[in-house]
């Protein structure tokens, strides 16, 4: 298997997930087109990745302080709606 091939595979894979995932895949294809072009260094290629690194890290961090937001609104309901039983 040739590493393009591999490298499909992998991006197809990945590209049937979750929208992060889907992120993920399209931006690392277009990195690595720059790349093979010519347009971007091999630096750049692997700081774009590590950009692509922290954006996953920062879109968990936020979407497991929203569940946290919603979990502790509804907790504030019920405390509420126990105060007037």
């Amino acid at each position: 298997m040739t590493w393009e091939q591999f490298e499909h595979d992998v991006l197809t894979c990945i590209a049937d997930s979750n929208d992060n995932t889907k992120m993920v895949a399209t931006a690392t294809q277009a990195y690595t087109e720059e790349l093979r072009a010519g347009n971007i260094t091999q630096a750049e290629y692997q700081e774009l990745l590590r950009d692509l690194q922290s954006q996953l890290a920062i879109s968990d961090n936020m979407a497991e302080m929203q569940a946290k937001e919603r979990l502790n609104t509804a907790i504030n309901g019920l405390i509420t709606l126990a105060s007037f039983v």
